[in-house]
Formats: C-alpha cells, structure tokens, sequence
C-alpha cells in the first residue's frame, strides 16, 4: 500500500499547461520509485501567501525560482 504525499508546485506560468511539466514528471517518477502515491497542488505565486497553515497541507512547497520549502 502506498502512502500518499502532497507537494504544492508555485510558479508563474501555472495557466500554461506544460510549463511545469519536466518537473511534475520527475516528481511522479521519484515518487512511484520511493512507493510513494503522488498529489501534486499547482499554484500560482500571485495567489501564494506563505504561512504555516500552507506547512499543515504540504509536505514540501517548491517555489517556480527554484526554492524548496519543507515542512
């Protein structure tokens, strides 16, 4: 059985349906790897207001510049 893992991806072109695509796919790939069910919560950046109740939700919030936040 695998266990579920949520990761909010927040870019700025998240209406673009492909332009986080290499990086969805590698997630997906890392995940089944680890036995891990994948939920993936794209966000756009304007709407992002970084607070601790995102850390209740996400186990790792991955920012479009490059940043990694984890709970």
């Amino acid at each position: 059985m695998c266990k579920d893992v949520t990761i909010a991806l927040v870019g700025k072109y998240t209406k673009l349906e492909d332009s986080y695509a290499s990086v969805t796919k590698a997630l997906q790939h890392a995940a089944v790897a680890a036995g891990f069910r994948l939920k993936i919560k794209v966000e756009n950046e304007c709407h992002l207001c970084l607070t601790n109740i995102w850390f209740n939700f996400f186990v790792c919030i991955i920012l479009y510049t490059g940043m990694l936040l984890l709970s």
